[in-house]
């Protein structure tokens, strides 16, 4: 998983983790502040930073502090925020089209299974409204996306 178990509940710490959970994270929500901070090195005069997230059904278990941790770091650099959800890729249009009308400069793509499946449709729209975006994924990157950025 690539959320902090500890923050979910699921164990009292990483080092002892207690009761009968057993498996290994990578922990990637810190991930998220590194994707904004790379594309505002790459688009400096970006004043509306925008964060792509999948609706609440399509959610995983770390969506909200994710989101929260986005909103505090862009806030902290005096970048306005847009924050859409998609709840398929039948939304994706009309979410680009609405990043368009609100001065989005940036967009960071959310971690979601559905944002997943769909990493050339969300890239040929990003180039479509040439809006630079970065995903966790680097196949986002190899069907046209501009940059991702994950663990190893």
């Amino acid at each position: 998983m690539g959320s902090d178990p500890v923050t979910l509940g699921l164990a009292k710490s990483l080092n002892r983790p207690g009761g009968n959970v057993t498996g290994a994270t990578f922990v990637t929500t810190e991930l998220v502040s590194k994707r904004r901070e790379l594309l505002c090195e790459v688009v400096p005069q970006a004043k509306a930073v925008a964060y792509l997230n999948p609706s609440p059904r399509q959610a995983l278990p770390s969506t909200d502090q994710l989101t929260s941790e986005f909103l505090a770091a862009a806030r902290i650099l005096g970048r306005q925020v847009v924050v859409l959800q998609a709840d398929s890729d039948r939304d994706f249009e009309a979410i680009f089209e609405a990043l368009v009308e609100r001065h989005a400069s940036v967009l960071v793509i959310a971690s979601s299974l559905l944002f997943d499946s769909h990493d050339d449709k969300l890239a040929a729209l990003a180039l479509r409204h040439s809006i630079p975006a970065i995903y966790r994924r680097r196949e986002f990157v190899q069907v046209g996306g501009l940059m991702s950025y994950n663990a190893n």
